[in-house]
């Protein structure tokens, strides 16, 4: 009777966010006679060798693993394992007036993100310059009563961590000042 190689891998992790996925597989066959490698990555590709690495997904979702090992003389044995790659959302948001005056300033934020199929979503508003932080959807209308340059940055978490940002300077100028000189006629 002759044994065939039991196949057995590592994965570097088990999930990841959809931007930072890069998963390497590593075979950990313990096998003393030659053998071959034959993976399949959950998506419709594979590769022929021990050692994969960066492996990434066009689509959030559970990917199941398989490799193959086959020996010289044709014995095969495989195993499976699962990763999972999580959506990330995507933080949006629009602005009525970018430039306002100081005097009756109202900056209006409307947020239009997309969760992108994440759950449990945390919206965090970052508004610069006195640092506010505000972890609400929908912020309320914003004045300043000081001029400058303003980040306004709002941040979607995921309940699996996942992140995305997105940021816009808005500016609070100076209400000009009027005055008249003229000649007095009598």
């Amino acid at each position: 009777m002759v044994n065939g190689p039991v196949p057995k891998f590592t994965v570097n992790k088990d999930t990841a966010c959809f931007y930072s996925q890069k998963f390497d597989f590593a075979d950990k066959t313990v096998f003393g006679s030659p053998y071959t490698v034959f993976w399949e990555f959950g998506d419709g590709s594979t590769a022929n060798t021990s050692t994969y690495t960066n492996k990434t997904y066009t689509a959030s979702g559970i990917k199941q693993i398989k490799m193959v090992v086959t020996s010289g003389t044709g014995c095969k044995d495989s195993v499976f394992k699962t990763v999972e790659v999580f959506p990330v959302p995507v933080s949006t948001f629009s602005l009525n007036k970018p430039l306002q005056c100081l005097q009756n300033n109202q900056f209006i934020f409307t947020n239009v993100s997309n969760e992108n199929a994440a759950t449990g979503c945390v919206y965090t508003w970052n508004i610069s310059k006195p640092l506010k932080n505000l972890v609400i959807k929908d912020i309320p209308n914003q004045t300043f009563s000081d001029t400058g340059m303003k980040i306004i940055t709002l941040t979607l978490t995921s309940d699996k961590g996942c992140k995305n940002a997105s940021s816009t300077p808005i500016y609070v100028a100076e209400t000009p000042q009027v005055s008249i000189n003229g000649i007095t006629l009598a």
